[in-house]
């Protein structure tokens, strides 16, 4: 079986990445701050972030700028018991604030992967979107077929 996969953000770009997971066969722990409606078909509606943080080991975010991010990032690394061990933000952010989002979550013995995409709603329903990947090469390696599965992964 293949491991679950923690999903915060289900909005625009968020449903239709996380549908290409879904359809991939990897059960979903999912998660939205606004609506769950557009959560894949048989998906696990999580009530918090932090009930993700506890059901995946992997979390990917889809968010909508830096400030949700270092917040979901704060929400992560306070959840006692939580399995998470690595947090792929998928939202466009900024340095500045993927800095930040890496110190909390490092803090909290988290990995981080900075990896915004770029191609739009089209691209995320055709998975072609493009996915850049600011990890250690061992990371990107581990997490590339996962990623290949939304888009096209690059190292950077």
């Amino acid at each position: 079986m293949k491991e679950t996969i923690g999903w915060i953000g289900v909005g625009s770009m968020g449903h239709r990445m996380s549908r290409h997971l879904a359809n991939a066969g990897y059960p979903l722990v999912v998660a939205d701050a606004v609506s769950t409606e557009r959560a894949p078909p048989g998906a696990t509606i999580a009530k918090s972030n932090a009930e993700v943080a506890k059901g995946a080991e992997t979390i990917i975010l889809s968010l909508p700028d830096g400030s949700v991010s270092e917040a979901v990032a704060r929400e992560i690394a306070a959840t006692p018991s939580r399995r998470a061990k690595t947090v792929i933000d998928t939202s466009t952010i900024g340095i500045k604030a993927a800095e930040t989002v890496a110190s909390i979550l490092g803090a909290a013995g988290i990995d981080f992967i900075d990896a915004p995409v770029s191609g739009g709603t089209a691209g995320a329903d055709k998975a072609t979107i493009s996915i850049m990947m600011a990890c250690s090469s061992q990371a990107y390696e581990r997490f590339k077929p996962l990623m290949s599965l939304m888009g096209r992964p690059f190292h950077v």
